[in-house]
Parts: structure tokens; sequence; C-alpha cells
């Protein structure tokens, strides 16, 4: 209504008017009428670039970001810190390293002072681009760090199987009095199931248990726990740890039970976890086709033909080239 009334007005000429548009159907979620608005403004300044790059950001279009970054530059409009921080999130989602390293050698070329955002964006976008060296480098030179600071080098740390070295920094972020908060510590758990660290890891939960932290373990702090056990192979405990948890167990929670069964040649427990993956999604073809693979390894062959049968009853195809690292979407406890 109000857009229909500013085309009523004359009021669609006015710059102010127009960003103001572009940020209102960018924060809808609304690119479409977003990028119609955006092509017909005749001149483009900082303010509408940013805000198309946030808006593609937002909506989980991190490639589309950065095109409209790169067209930025050819059109000579110079950056801003907050075009900067949504750069460098979509960086980070897509793995532009490259893109990722040349916004921070334009910060650096500009004299800009590395703040905590711009910062933590950078240790961010290093960390899940694979170069947590250089996201600790950016991370020592912050003069003002904060929670999400710390957790964006723990987390790189965690996803780069350091985990020795993720919880030497989580032993300094508390010594140097920084609060963690629930996203630190399922970095921290993380790093520690990567790392085989199965006894500093119930340690650390421990902790959270009693509410040393502030607050209570929650989902995926539980599924942490489930993927730590399963990786060291301590698959009853792990399956234990799943029937006491207070949380009904999710996708995530079966799934970290599976990989570590599979890893572990357990095919009893693969078969318990991938029949509790059918209750959740039983609509979801890469469960039955998993579940008739395990009877068929264990020579259960009725059993095998039985699922397939139940999967042409209720119209459910296997798909080409299907296979289990393809089929299982089994996230990490980080991700």
């Amino acid at each position: 209504m109000l857009h229909s009334h500013v085309l009523k007005t004359g009021l669609s000429a006015d710059i102010y008017v127009q960003n103001s548009l572009l940020n209102f159907y960018s924060s809808c979620i609304d690119m479409i009428t977003c990028e119609q608005l955006f092509e017909e403004m005749p001149v483009k300044e900082v303010i509408a670039w940013t805000t198309m790059i946030m808006g593609y950001k937002n909506c989980g279009r991190p490639d589309e970001a950065l095109i409209a970054f790169e067209r930025m530059q050819f059109a000579g409009v110079r950056p801003n810190r907050v075009t900067m921080v949504n750069a460098l999130t979509a960086c980070a989602s897509h793995g532009a390293l490259e893109m990722g390293v040349w916004i921070h050698d334009y910060i650096k070329r500009s004299g800009w002072e590395l703040d905590v955002i711009l910062g933590t964006c950078l240790v961010d976008m290093y960390g899940k681009c694979g170069r947590v060296d250089a996201g600790a480098n950016v991370f020592s030179t912050m003069m003002e760090r904060n929670v999400y600071t710390w957790n964006s080098l723990i987390r790189g740390l965690a996803l780069a199987k350091s985990g020795e070295e993720a919880l030497r920094w989580f032993f300094r972020m508390e010594h140097e009095g920084v609060k963690p908060d629930a996203v630190t510590l399922i970095g921290v758990l993380c790093a520690c199931s990567h790392a085989g660290l199965v006894e500093m890891g119930q340690r650390i939960f421990s902790w959270v248990v009693s509410g040393r932290y502030g607050f209570y373990p929650g989902v995926k702090h539980y599924g942490c726990m489930v993927d730590l056990l399963g990786r060291a192979g301590f698959l009853n405990a792990a399956v234990g740890f799943i029937e006491r948890m207070p949380f009904k167990p999710n996708m995530v929670i079966w799934g970290s039970l599976l990989r570590g069964c599979r890893a572990h040649g357990d095919l009893r427990l693969s078969e318990l976890a991938v029949k509790k993956l059918v209750e959740l999604e039983p609509a979801n073809v890469a469960h039955y086709v998993l579940l008739s693979n395990l009877y068929a390894e264990t020579g259960r062959w009725r059993d095998a033909e039985e699922v397939r049968r139940l999967m042409k009853e209720w119209g459910l195809r296997k798909d080409a080239g299907w296979s289990f690292t393809e089929g299982m979407d089994l996230k990490e406890c980080v991700g």
C-alpha cells in the first residue's frame, strides 16, 4: 500500500524513498521485486548496492550476493563497512576464499580500523574457508573482541579438526573473563569429537549440565556428545546417552549414531539408527535404501526384499547414482 502511495504521489524518484523500498522488499525476502526496483534506479549508490548484497545473503543466495558485490566494483562504487560485513558473510557461506582475501587486502589498503564487527567477520570467513591460521592472525591483531569473535575462532579450529588447539583457546577465553555461550560449547564439544578427546568432552558437558555457564545443554549439545561417543567407538554408551536425553532425538542425533556405527562396522546398532530415521522421515527414500542395504550385508534377504516391497507399494523410488554419502545429510555439530 505504501509503495502504491509512493507511485501515486510521485515520490518514487526520491533516492531515500528508493533505498527504503529496496530495504523493505529485501527484508521481506522478495528479491524479485527488489531486483526490479534496483534496475529501475537511475543512480545506484553504495546503500542500494549494499541492500542488494544483504538481501541475497539473507535469503540464502551467497553466490548472487558476491556477483552483486563484483558488479558494484565494476560500477565504480566504493564499498563501506556494512557492504564489507555482508560480502564477507557471503564469502563464508559460499567458501569464496579468494574474494574474502581481496576484501581483507582492501580493508588494509584503505587503512580502516578493524573494529569488532569487521574483525569477527574476517575470523569467521577464514575459519569457514579452511584458513584458520589466517583467522587466528586477524584475531590476535584485534583490539576489541566479543563472544562472537571467540566463537568464530573456536568453530574454525573445530572444523579444521584442531581439537586441542580449540580447547586451548577456549580455556584462554575463560581466563580472559569472556563468558562462553551455548554456541561456544557446541564448537568446543565438536572439537573434542574430531580430536577423539572423550574424557575432556564428557567433563566439559558435565560442566554445562551443572549450570556452570549459566545455561543448560540443548539438543545440539547432546548431538555433539552422541557424535563424540560414536566416533570413538563407544556405541552402546552412545545409545544409552540417547535414551537418557531430556529431548526427543531428532534426525541429527540418530544420524550421528549411524555414522559412528557404520565407521565401526556395528550392523545391529546401524539397523536401530536407520529404523529411527525411517520413523522420523517415513517418506525419505534414502533411509529405506540404507535399511535394505544393511539387511543385504547381513544376509537377511527376506527383510531386504520386504523393505523394497514397501518402497514400491508407497511409490518411493531410488534416485540413480544414490549412495550413502550423497543421500544422507548428516550435519556436523558445528554446522
